[in-house]
């Protein structure tokens, strides 16, 4: 649903200089330990090659996701997000850019068009529809879109520079609305999902301007053709009035949507099986994309929990933070 196209640097380094060494997942659980060479401290290059698939890695990528080969520079906070998951508030962009690029590019969708623009991203906003709640909130209009002439439009986009495998993959957030709080434009699309390309896998939950009260729970496994396997689900609720927690639990041979506690799709063909890139998407949904008009998104906090440190036979992410009586 998201093909950034980056002109950005091929690597980024972050501000801490600390390698990982066996930055490797297996399916189930983790097999390599960390091997670090003076950590914390000087960073020291280690090699992270296996005889065992690619997309068993976990590496810090660029936003337009080519995968390197060779070694990866992670900051502390990247490698606990590596083993431990991650839970972020939005409250501090630079806690956020440990996890999350920004893009500034031109991202293309099946014919749509818009620049990603970082000054399209507010953090530890003052969330109007939440007392005392702050937050990210995520803008889309027609203000300095100079990527591309083909661009007329500007929006905010987070793409994780981790690709993680198998685990929980949660978000609350108030769907696309307009400034006033009523119904978005009707090009503004809502995604909250995993990603990789080159084969094209992902899991995403989808939310089309048209109907507020649906949401497009989808995945594909780039086999048979990229086709998409996609149930429509009614919430009963109108997803863009207000927050929900909306979440879907990968795994080897299953995806389960849940909503507000509630599991309202399960799968168990097809499974994607390449690490993803968590992407909080706002975008337009026209083809050619002309601008209808002001759209926000609005989040409270993404999360994910890697399968391996989960509780078994529970769903819940422990974190008395955020648990559904502190934030609903």
């Amino acid at each position: 649903l998201a093909r950034p196209q980056s002109s950005g640097p091929e690597h980024k380094q972050l501000r801490y200089g600390y390698h990982a060494g066996n930055m490797r997942t297996a399916r189930g659980g983790f097999q390599d330990r960390l091997q670090m060479n003076g950590f914390p401290g000087r960073g020291k290059q280690a090699d992270i090659s296996s005889p065992s698939r690619e997309h068993h890695y976990q590496q810090r990528r660029p936003a337009h996701h080519h995968r390197h080969a060779g070694r990866a520079l992670v900051g502390p906070k990247a490698l606990r997000s590596f083993y431990s998951g991650f839970n972020i508030s939005f409250t501090n962009r630079s806690e956020a850019l440990e996890i999350f690029d920004e893009g500034n590019s031109h991202l293309t969708t099946g014919g749509s068009s818009a620049c990603t623009r970082s000054d399209h991203l507010d953090y530890d906003f003052a969330l109007p529809d939440c007392a005392g709640c702050h937050g990210l909130r995520v803008k889309m209009d027609d203000k300095n879109a100079t990527c591309s002439s083909s661009a007329t439009i500007s929006t905010g986009h987070l793409a994780s520079q981790i690709y993680y495998s198998y685990g929980d993959f949660e978000v609350m957030a108030r769907t696309a609305h307009s400034e006033d709080g009523h119904h978005p434009p009707q090009n503004a699309f809502t995604c909250f999902s995993g990603y990789t390309d080159n084969p094209h896998n992902e899991i995403a939950l989808c939310w089309p301007p048209t109907d507020t009260g649906i949401v497009h729970t989808g995945y594909w496994d780039g086999k048979n053709g990229d086709h998409e396997h996609r149930t429509d689900v009614h919430l009963g609720f109108d997803a863009s009035a207000g927050f929900h927690r909306y979440k879907f639990e990968w795994r080897r041979d299953s995806i389960t949507f849940i909503i507000d506690g509630h599991v309202v799709h399960k799968a168990d063909t097809s499974i994607p099986y390449r690490d993803l890139s968590v992407r909080i998407i706002l975008r337009p949904d026209n083809k050619p994309s002309s601008y209808e008009g002001e759209a926000l998104e609005t989040v409270r906090f993404a999360s994910y929990t890697p399968e391996s440190m989960l509780p078994s036979g529970k769903r819940k992410f422990q974190d008395n933070s955020y648990s559904l009586n502190n934030l609903l």
